[in-house]
């Protein structure tokens, strides 16, 4: 077997009409070329001043690495959708990672991710493959 070598700058780059709808800015996303034996998803990421990703759940654990930047990353911990007067209350706890830090993103968990405001961001997510697609809030 040989060893594998993946580096950013050979990632095959995703048009932004594929996942905008999944982002609030301008972003640039990068994957790597995929093999069918791999089990995990690589992508690279790289946020524009204040742009996130919308809340989103994945079915297995994510791997955030941070590559460059400032960033949030924030995890919903509870959420009340019976409001009777039709808001939904949503309880969340926000962090803020920089270059070098590394996030685990439990499977299951609603969160989202990116650029603060005034600066860039860029990290490497890694998941393993699923049957079950990103479910989008």
């Amino acid at each position: 077997m040989d060893l594998k070598i993946l580096n950013v700058n050979n990632m095959i780059e995703i048009p932004k009409i594929e996942h905008e709808k999944h982002f609030t800015g301008d972003f640039k996303m990068r994957k790597m070329a995929e093999e069918i034996t791999s089990e995990e998803e690589i992508y690279f990421v790289e946020f524009r001043s204040g742009c996130t990703t919308k809340p989103h759940i994945h079915m297995s654990e994510q791997i955030l690495i941070a590559t460059e930047g400032k960033r949030i990353v924030v995890f919903v911990e509870e959420m009340d959708v019976g409001d009777q007067s039709g808001n939904t209350k949503i309880l969340h706890k926000e962090y803020e990672i920089k270059k070098g830090d590394i996030v685990r993103v439990p499977a299951g968990l609603i969160h989202w991710h990116g650029a603060i405001k005034g600066e860039d961001f860029s990290h490497i997510a890694i998941r393993k493959k699923t049957n079950i697609e990103n479910i989008w809030l």
